[in-house]
């Protein structure tokens, strides 16, 4: 079993850095992706360097020795990304792997493999660790987590 990671508002909070609220605060994902990064981030993308980690990112640190990320992140942003990986991933081995849309990422998926991610509009959520957000909890799926706690019962296996 491998697992794979999104950036935004799963291992890092943008809105925090964009707007000084966390996601928990941001109701709906259209609000998100057009507000947030559209007016904002798009004209201010060091905050994809400076943003803070989130519980997810606390537990791969702690628990994991490699990670992949998973992101459909334009490509005009990777140097932000990655000075951010390196401020704040302490994991040994780090990789970070381009797709051109959201749901392109569930491609990657082997079985027994699982995504943590917040979008709210994948296919299918077999495989996807739901990082609940207000956004996406009208998602049913086998697996959610809300705190660092629900992230390492899973990466221990314990889910």
């Amino acid at each position: 079993m491998s697992f794979y990671f999104d950036l935004d508002e799963t291992t890092r909070a943008i809105c925090m850095a964009a707007i000084g609220k966390n996601g928990d605060d941001i109701e709906e994902y259209e609000y998100l992706d057009e507000f947030i990064y559209k007016r904002i981030v798009e004209r201010n993308p060091e905050i994809y360097a400076i943003a803070p980690r989130t519980y997810v990112c606390d537990a791969i640190n702690d628990l994991l020795s490699r990670v992949t990320f998973l992101t459909a992140q334009k490509e005009e942003y990777q140097p932000y990304t990655i000075s951010w990986i390196k401020k704040n991933m302490t994991v040994p081995k780090t990789s970070i792997q381009h797709v051109p849309l959201a749901n392109h990422k569930l491609r990657h998926l082997q079985p027994g493999d699982l995504l943590f991610d917040d979008y709210p509009y994948f296919d299918s959520y077999d495989q996807v660790v739901v990082v609940d957000r207000p956004w996406n909890r009208h998602i049913e799926s086998k697996y959610r987590v809300c705190n660092y706690n629900d992230v390492a019962k899973i990466l221990e296996g314990e889910v």
